[in-house]
């Protein structure tokens, strides 16, 4: 391995985040410390030997190094003498026979009641199975992005937001940022004390019940003479008057005109757009505030305007764009980062009888899995320490290629017909993806993952809360953590809890994919966590609604794609009415999938587990349907014959796909579903229009249809494919 500085070093050009890191821990050397530059020498040192922007060659070559690279062999996981660190337990393991192997949906189905109380799951395929690497390693180029990990970490990411706020507050006001009081000898936590006073209801609440004596012994500070006096005195200097100029500016007529756009955040997963789409909404803003009225007072310091002071959004949450990479260039980055970081953070001895089958040597370091997660988190919870890591997430498979043979490019390869290839698992025989009539990109058509160590996922669950399954070809492993469906709001109201300003600002923050909670402080909220080790050849799978999120060991490549089962039903309906809460844009229709089943699979198997869900959905939309006769009687009836364009589906109010019937009015083309058609505009009813895809008869035909199916004999299992 080559880690000798590129001979062109001059001609380079450093990334800003990259600089700005690098001048930033040269200046946290304390002034009365700065006695040479030989102090900032040796900062910078450690910068270049622990950055991978620095460490990593920058020439380009055209192979991988394999003799670095973990392949696939049949792992049988050995029982653990130690517990997983923070106490998370083990998700189930699976290891298919031959033949159980030969269906995937009916193995999955198979062990879905013994999988779902834990969110994921591991399966090992039988002995002598290898799905074979077909990606070009020479030509295949992708861009990263940069993870700064403790602003991924969601109170980490809160504190670092109130305490910049709250700084230029009194910046602005003083001149001079906050003088922070020391308690036993320590700096103040001016965040957590905001935290526990705010937790408990307020200033106001905890001054008059007299709390402040438990607000000081939750923070550690118990026995201290004087102690809850003083913590009162801080709040009301320094944290009060910024709460108060917070809770003005919020409900000032200002900045509610302008508040949707700089409040909430797109839930794109795209880190690029969402910045740029900030940055629009944040220049617009500025235009109308950015200094104060000419009569006014102006502020002593430096000035900053309102939302400056008291916007949450401002920062893309630990996300950059990174650099344009080959295999063997991303491979070179990672093993000189790990060398480096290991070397210089070396972890300590195993606890006694520790049985790690899974450890290896970079430079002179012995790993073990468990060395690697704690240091992950242990940054990721890190106020003080900044790492950037870089990750090839969601890299389509469209247009890089895909790294499993399929029909259309290796038709020999009796792998590219395989049900656990994942160019065919959305649309395999049981899936009911596969009467979605359009690819989706990364949820029917695969996305690939390169990782490098400490490259990470945030916690999310499925588009639709469908089930994923996620492929490792090669490389490093990678951590998993999963949390049970049914544990879903449980887990939401703990991550909310841990940054409530940042919820508040954003409500669709989850949908982001941007926000980490470490395991341990789930399950002290009561939340059940579950883990696994993923290895080369092996698949790990995410059950419904099931919230996962996970880390890379090292330089690896993963494959992924969604599936749905018949026992998902229930669970996409439950999305459809998330989202429309949430006003986030569904995938695809859920109305139109139940009734591109009816119309493509005719079995008895299929109307069995079919009837209930469209049964509910055709009632709940008749119903509908005479509310809004009822509201406006004689209202202009028409029906469509064929599907129009998807986006003349989408409801203006909720985002949600109103496939069955919308309502339209002459002053517009968006329309509305039957739930939200009075808020569509401010016409007269009298000047609406209710279109249908299928007349009420035509409804209750299609149930009756499929009612009739389940009492017929039985023919036939086989569920044709949707042409």
């Amino acid at each position: 391995m080559n880690n000798e500085a590129p001979s062109d070093v001059e001609s380079l050009s450093i990334p800003v985040p990259e600089l700005k890191n690098l001048l930033g821990r040269c200046w946290a050397i304390q002034p009365s410390e700065r006695s040479s530059a030989a102090d900032c020498l040796q900062v910078i040192e450690l910068a270049l030997a622990t950055n991978p922007w620095f460490t990593a060659p920058k020439a380009h070559v055209r192979v991988i190094d394999s003799s670095h690279v973990r392949l696939p062999e049949r792992n049988v996981d050995l029982p653990r003498t130690t517990p997983r660190p923070f106490g998370v337990e083990d998700c189930p393991t699976f290891y298919p026979t031959v033949e159980e192997w030969k269906d995937p949906m009916a193995y999955i189905t198979s062990i879905s009641d013994r999988v779902r109380p834990c969110g994921i799951c591991k399966v090992v395929p039988p002995e002598g199975w290898k799905m074979p690497f077909v990606m070009d390693r020479e030509n295949f180029r992708f861009k990263t992005r940069l993870q700064r990990l403790n602003s991924i970490e969601v109170s980490s990411r809160a504190k670092i937001n109130f305490l910049e706020q709250l700084y230029r507050f009194h910046q602005q006001q003083e001149a001079v940022g906050p003088v922070v009081p020391t308690i036993n000898h320590k700096p103040l936590d001016l965040w957590l004390l905001r935290k526990e006073v705010y937790s408990r209801g307020g200033f106001d609440i905890v001054s008059r019940a007299k709390q402040w004596g438990g607000v000081a012994r939750t923070m550690g500070y118990d026995g201290i003479v004087g102690v809850s006096t003083q913590l009162k005195n801080v709040y009301i200097r320094i944290i009060l008057p910024f709460e108060q100029f917070s809770d003005h500016t919020r409900n000032s007529p200002s900045m509610s005109a302008v508040s949707p756009g700089i409040r909430y955040a797109p839930t794109s997963s795209a880190a690029a757009r969402r910045a740029s789409e900030r940055t629009g909404a944040s220049n617009q803003a500025h235009s109308r505030t950015s200094m104060p009225a000419r009569n006014s007072l102006v502020p002593k310091g430096d000035w900053f305007c309102s939302i400056c002071l008291t916007d949450r959004d401002y920062e893309d949450y630990g996300f950059d764009e990174g650099e344009d990479h080959s295999l063997h260039s991303f491979q070179a980055r990672d093993l000189a980062f790990r060398k480096a970081w290991f070397e210089a953070h070396r972890p300590p001895p195993p606890p006694e009888g520790h049985n790690d089958a899974y450890r290896y040597k970079i430079g002179d370091v012995e790993l073990r899995e468990d060395d690697v997660e704690r240091e992950f988190w242990r940054l990721v919870e890190s106020p003080l320490e900044t790492v950037e890591i870089e990750y090839g997430a969601d890299l389509h498979s469209t247009t890089h290629g895909s790294a499993s043979p399929s029909l259309e490019t290796h038709p020999l390869d009796p792998y590219s017909r395989d049900g656990w290839n994942m160019n065919n698992m959305a649309r395999a025989p049981g899936s009911l993806l596969r009467y979605v009539k359009s690819d989706i990109s990364g949820m029917t058509v695969p996305w690939v993952y390169v990782g490098m160590v400490f490259s990470t996922f945030c916690w999310h669950n499925e588009d639709h809360y469908t089930y994923s399954v996620n492929y490792m070809h090669w490389g490093e492993t990678k951590t998993w953590y999963g949390i049970p469906g049914d544990d879903a709001e449980k887990f939401e109201a703990a991550i909310k809890s841990e940054a409530p300003d940042l919820f508040e600002a954003q409500p669709d923050l989850l949908f982001q994919l941007v926000t980490l909670m470490s395991p341990k402080r789930l399950k002290d909220a009561g939340v059940r966590v579950y883990g696994c080790n993923q290895r080369p050849g092996e698949y790990v799978i995410a059950f419904p609604k099931a919230y996962h999120a996970g880390f890379n060991h090292g330089f690896n490549l993963n494959e992924g794609v969604n599936f749905a089962i018949p026992n998902w039903l229930n669970y996409g309906r439950d999305s459809v009415r998330q989202y429309q809460e949430h006003q986030k844009l569904p995938v695809f229709s859920h109305e139109e999938l139940l009734i591109t089943i009816t119309q493509h699979s005719t079995n008895i198997k299929t109307a069995t587990w079919l009837l209930d869900s469209l049964r509910e959905m055709i009632d709940g939309h008749l119903t509908l349907r005479k509310k809004l006769r009822q509201a406006v009687p004689n209202i202009l009836e028409v029906t469509e014959e064929h599907d129009v364009p998807e986006d003349q589906y989408h409801c203006a109010v909720c985002k949600g796909f109103s496939y069955l019937a919308q309502v339209t009015c002459q002053c517009m083309k968006q329309v509305a579903c039957l739930e939200h058609w009075t808020e569509l505009c401010g016409c007269p009813h009298t000047n609406r229009t209710l279109r249908k895809r299928f007349d009420d008869q035509q409804l209750l035909a299609i149930l009756h249809k499929v009612q009739e199916r389940t009492t017929a004999p039985i023919t036939s299992d086989l569920t044709p494919q949707v042409a």
